[in-house]
């Protein structure tokens, strides 16, 4: 097994990464939001979403992107004030375009 670094192999790595667990995260999220529009519980589309934000905060910090990583760690301290009711979201919330 090599020790080399490849900086080109890591930064390809990781945008694949980032690419994957950014399109999941829009996944979850739609999904968030129609079973909150639907009335149904959120928990689960929540544990998701935190999962995967956890996961993509972990490879951003591995690969030196702090910015990012603390981008993301904003990102999922409000979804986990969401989960505990902290706090709450409209349809509007969503909609993102």
């Amino acid at each position: 097994m090599s020790d080399i670094v490849n900086p080109e192999t890591d930064l390809e790595l990781l945008r694949s990464e980032v690419k994957d667990r950014t399109a999941d995260l829009e996944q979850l999220l739609m999904a968030l939001d129609q079973a909150q529009r639907d009335g149904k519980s959120t928990i689960e589309a929540l544990h998701q979403i935190l999962r995967q934000a956890h996961s993509l905060k972990g490879a951003l910090a591995m690969a030196e992107q702090a910015t990012a990583s603390q981008a993301v760690h904003a990102m999922e301290t409000a979804f986990v004030a969401m989960r505990e009711g902290r706090l709450a979201t409209s349809p509007e919330f969503f909609d993102l375009a």
